[in-house]
């Protein structure tokens, strides 16, 4: 079939796709569908450095399923070369992607994986991100990890996961003011003493 409109084309040669840039974004799932095979495996480290919208990305992801195999069985420079199309990956293929491959995920990417998708991986993916990555994480996408996952992902920055809840620990000072001021009282009393005695001294 061939698409009527403005990317109507039987086959796009590589160097289109690389021209193509954002532009390529506003391709739908039956255009993405026709993009020559071997012009997409040429130009997809091009294409991975565009940022789509999630549905456009997804589109983008399955034709590089198309052309590379499942995701379980991309190699690290595969990964590295779909750059952002790797955040188009489905809920159940984030989990099968090698930990050895998740530290060549472009750091450009993590942002655009949606927070559900990025909580599938296993704390030993995490592990693997690496701080380069593991910097790149949001909050909203934090915030829906585990108590395990935080603590890889402490482990891909290099810094350690605190598990304790925060307490509020009353101010040190407030006994030593207290203690400062029985002692000051005593001493007060202490040298008063003498001075009670004699003025007992003129009263009797």
């Amino acid at each position: 079939m061939i698409i009527s409109g403005p990317w109507q084309r039987e086959a796009w040669e590589n160097w289109e796709l690389v021209g193509l840039n954002q532009f390529i974004c506003g391709m739908k799932a039956e255009e993405t569908g026709q993009l020559n095979t071997d012009a997409f495996r040429v130009a997809v480290q091009s294409v991975g450095q565009v940022q789509c919208p999630l549905a456009v990305t997804e589109l983008l992801k399955q034709r590089a399923v198309a052309v590379f195999g499942e995701p379980q069985g991309w190699t690290e420079a595969q990964v590295n070369s779909l750059g952002n199309i790797m955040a188009g990956l489905s809920l159940s293929e984030f989990p099968s992607l090698s930990p050895s491959a998740l530290s060549f995920l472009s750091p450009t990417s993590i942002p655009l994986i949606p927070p559900d998708r990025l909580a599938a991986l296993s704390t030993s993916q995490l592990k693997a991100l690496g701080p380069d990555n593991a910097a790149m994480v949001t909050a909203a996408q934090m915030v829906v990890l585990g108590e395990a996952q935080r603590a890889a992902l402490g482990n891909a920055l290099g810094v350690a996961y605190d598990r304790a809840e925060p307490t509020t620990n009353p101010p040190s000072n407030l006994p030593q003011r207290s203690g400062a001021s029985m002692l000051g009282t005593l001493g007060v009393e202490v040298f008063m003493q003498p001075f009670l005695f004699l003025l007992l001294g003129f009263v009797l």
